[in-house]
């Protein structure tokens, strides 16, 4: 299978394929490490939109005395207007005299409203100066196009009566993110934006032609009907001048999407839509800076996993944590002659292997004062503290995390308290389904207690109308943090052996009681017995590790 396109991507965070497309993607993402990280990042931001968006307070009435100000002066400028058309009249068309009443009253507005602006509320002036401003799906992004590190580009491309707009891009040294939409020619209707086919190209080049960076992922704003696309940068930063490449060859063929905010949906469309878009990083280059990071190495005497943070970054649109995990080459082959030995075939050992690597890092970023200023805590960010976006794999296997920019780069302190990991285990469950439909059934499972049961789904029309969920209380060493909060099963049916994925929910819950739901395309048929056997789960380990910044 292909790696996943944003659409696919999208639609599969948010529930929309059926479950034969569900089980085809998680698959993959089991197999898959690019999108297994690009998966990971997608839900960190949400998360963090959605925190975001719930902390918006909006701003206080403007006072009576602001708005009939406001009236008072567009009647002026109206009447002035008018008159102005009566002297002119017979040298120009009715029409234009409509449109310069128009234009004057908006301009009188929009003056009177940015003047009027510094005499009201500090929360009333920062929403007037938001109506100006580029809208995004990260706040970040958002922060830096408001602080003027955005390129205008405005150019469309019509091929087989589609048009495709550049709005716009961000402008980062550490990424770049373009906005874009789409419309229908023939109707002026405006078509759900999506360009992340992977038949497209999208890339960073320099001014050679060399490639720099390449892919990325999008997000769509339904709202404004506009779409953005985000390539990241594998490397220190990009040269001052280089040069934007959209080669789009396809486009439409989403699937399991309604009409979205009366936007169509586009058949799968074939075309040429290109698009060379030079990009001047002079002036967000010079507002980058790096720290390195002192006692950087540390190594778990228990697990043998070694951490080595590299550097700090801080660009025009967010700071950027550089580190790396990974056990030593003797650990590595001592885990394949483990995996060797579960009967599994080689892709799923390979599977498998993946998921035994990767690490979560639990961690707090403390200034000099001893202020928490970001943290992967969910208690911290329910503070309105910063929440590190992690996900990023670059070239070099470092893992990248990203939060919104930091004012400067003070002494800073990183504290880790603990990370989590999948740890190797072969334990089977025997159910006999029809047994678990009638009645649960519950089973000490690596010294948690499960209860599994058969429940309807709730969706009326489901083509899989029954689920089977495991609910218990889970004891202090099971870890629960996203990407790793997920057990990794197999289902064996007679001779058969395939992976049954299990989805932890209620996350949040203080008591530590959770639900696990198993893939429902797997459990259409409960009429015979059926052996899991839990291959990996996510474990807890606490540890006390401190660094500063240079």
């Amino acid at each position: 299978m292909e790696c996943l396109n944003d659409k696919k991507l999208a639609e599969f965070l948010d529930q929309e394929l059926t479950h034969k497309e569900e089980l085809k993607i998680r698959t993959h993402i089991e197999e898959c490490t690019k999108c297994r990280d690009r998966l990971g990042k997608c839900q960190m931001e949400n998360e963090e939109i959605q925190a975001y968006f719930t902390k918006i307070v909006m701003p206080p009435p403007l006072p009576d005395s602001f708005v009939n100000k406001v009236r008072m002066q567009i009647n002026e400028s109206s009447k002035m207007s008018a008159s102005v058309g009566k002297k002119k009249q017979q040298q120009q068309p009715k029409r234009m005299k409509k449109k310069f009443i128009v234009a004057t009253t908006t301009a009188a507005t929009v003056t009177l409203l940015l003047g009027a602006s510094a005499l009201v509320s500090p929360s009333v002036k920062a929403f007037i100066t938001s109506l100006f401003e580029r809208k995004t799906t990260e706040v970040s992004l958002q922060q830096a196009a408001k602080d003027g590190f955005i390129q205008s580009v405005n150019k469309q491309v019509t091929d087989k009566g589609i048009q495709l707009t550049i709005h716009d891009v961000v402008l980062d040294p550490t990424r770049i993110s373009f906005s874009y939409s789409l419309k229908d020619t023939k109707d002026e209707s405006v078509i759900f934006p999506s360009i992340g086919d992977p038949k497209n190209e999208i890339y960073i080049a320099d001014l050679q032609g060399k490639r720099l960076a390449s892919g990325g992922t999008g997000g769509v704003l339904p709202e404004d009907k506009q779409a953005e696309e985000t390539i990241y940068i594998d490397q220190e930063k990009l040269p001052n001048h280089v040069v934007l490449h959209i080669n789009v060859k396809k486009l439409g063929g989403e699937r399991g999407l309604s009409n979205i905010k009366n936007m169509k949906i586009l058949p799968d469309t074939t075309g040429n839509w290109q698009f060379k878009i030079p990009l001047d990083l002079q002036k967000a280059a010079s507002q980058m800076k790096q720290k390195s990071i002192q006692q950087a190495s540390f190594l778990d005497p228990k697990t043998k996993l070694k951490l080595e943070f590299s550097q700090l970054i801080k660009s025009t649109s967010r700071t950027s944590l550089d580190y790396q995990v990974y056990l030593s080459d003797s650990e590595k082959q001592q885990l394949k002659q483990k995996l060797a030995q579960t009967g599994l075939s080689e892709e799923m050992q390979r599977s498998l292997e993946g998921n035994l690597q990767n690490v979560y890092l639990g961690y707090q970023i403390v200034n000099k004062n001893g202020k928490v200023i970001a943290s992967t805590n969910k208690e911290d960010q329910r503070k309105g503290i910063l929440s590190p976006i992690s996900g990023e794999t670059l070239s070099n296997k470092k893992k990248r995390d990203s939060f919104p920019p930091l004012k400067n780069l003070d002494p800073y302190k990183i504290e880790v308290d603990h990370y989590s990991k999948h740890q190797l285990v072969q334990e089977r469950v025997k159910l006999d389904l029809q047994e678990v439909k009638k009645k649960p059934v519950t089973i000490s499972v690596q010294g948690n207690k499960l209860t599994f049961k058969i429940e309807k789904t709730k969706a009326p029309n489901d083509e899989v109308p029954q689920k089977l969920v495991a609910v218990g209380t889970f004891n202090s060493k099971i870890a629960t943090d996203f990407p790793v909060g997920n057990w990794t099963w197999v289902m064996k049916d007679g001779t058969k052996t395939k992976w049954i994925h299990s989805y932890i929910s209620n996350p949040e819950d203080k008591n530590r009681r959770y639900q696990m739901e198993f893939e429902r395309s797997e459990l259409k048929d409960l009429s015979k017995p059926i052996t899991l056997e839990l291959l990996s789960m996510p474990v807890y380990y606490p540890v006390k590790w401190e660094t500063t910044l240079q």
